[in-house]
């Protein structure tokens, strides 16, 4: 019964072996398995990477001189590098001089190659290219945001006067395709007035109105009447100060829908300008 164990045990251990990959050093001393060995072409030899190299195991069959620096020049494979001792045996072409070089001196620069001065003016030309285009694609950037940032500004507008739409209040027989919707701002006129703030309301009047006709229809809406001691005027707002607007002009050519009017009594309203040119 004993005997039946150990039978089993020895089977399982053949069975738990790893498979035969690989190959031992044939280094004297060495013997290390490598599972991916370097054969030498000069000895056929199989060795781990740490005697791959000629000098290393001291190739007898690479003649003397491979045995201690690099291959002689009866070789079939040697390092174009000038006074190359690295004892590598693995070669590749430079991609710039088409040199043939051992991999320690596979870098333009370790091999002197004499097509580095071209390769560096063209990596200076590519760089130059890149830059230009990167400069146009950030000045494509900057002119798309000004534009999205325009659109949004449009857009903006539109929600503004759909808002206004809703709200206005004007003369009810005025055609709706000829209704110019915007925000009335009454200015307040001495210190008893500035305090109680602003007055404002969203209103429409007709295109074909001149300005004169709107200071007569439309401040009332707000409680605010035209008289001969007391005289109103106009003006529109936008992003550089205000502008009055002339009585005799047409409306549908000084203002557009979603525009801002204010209304002060005109003895106030140069004042008023003047402060703001201050603020500025």
């Amino acid at each position: 019964r004993k005997r039946l164990v150990l039978d089993f045990v020895e089977s399982l251990t053949h069975q738990m072996e790893l498979p035969a990959v690989g190959a031992a050093c044939s280094y004297t001393g060495c013997q290390a398995l490598d599972f991916l060995p370097v054969q030498c072409k000069f000895c056929a030899r199989p060795f781990c990477s740490q005697h791959a190299a000629l000098v290393e195991h001291e190739c007898p069959s690479a003649g003397p001189a491979a045995s201690f620096s690099a291959p002689s020049a009866s070789s079939s494979e040697a390092c174009a590098t000038e006074g190359c001792s690295s004892g590598v045996n693995i070669f590749c072409d430079c991609p710039l001089c088409g040199k043939h070089v051992c991999i320690t001196h596979r870098e333009p620069e370790q091999h002197t190659c004499g097509a580095l001065p071209a390769a560096a003016a063209a990596t200076a030309k590519r760089l130059e290219h890149q830059h230009a285009v990167e400069a146009r694609h950030a000045a494509a950037l900057v002119a798309a945001k000004k534009k999205l940032a325009a659109s949004s500004s449009t857009t903006a507008l539109k929600v503004l006067v759909l808002k206004l739409k809703t709200v206005a209040k004007g003369d009810g027989t005025i055609p709706i395709p000829s209704r110019l919707y915007f925000t009335l701002v009454a200015l307040p006129s001495g210190a008893a007035a500035a305090a109680a703030g602003l007055r404002s309301m969203a209103v429409f009047c007709s295109r074909e109105w001149t300005i004169g006709r709107v200071l007569d229809r439309v401040p009332p809406l707000l409680g605010i009447h035209n008289a001969a001691d007391k005289r109103l005027q106009l003006f529109a707002f936008s992003q550089t100060g205000a502008t009055a607007l002339d009585p005799a002009s047409n409306a549908s050519e000084v203002l557009t829908d979603g525009a801002t009017v204010g209304i002060a009594l005109a003895e106030d309203v140069q004042t008023l300008f003047e402060g703001w040119a201050t603020a500025k």
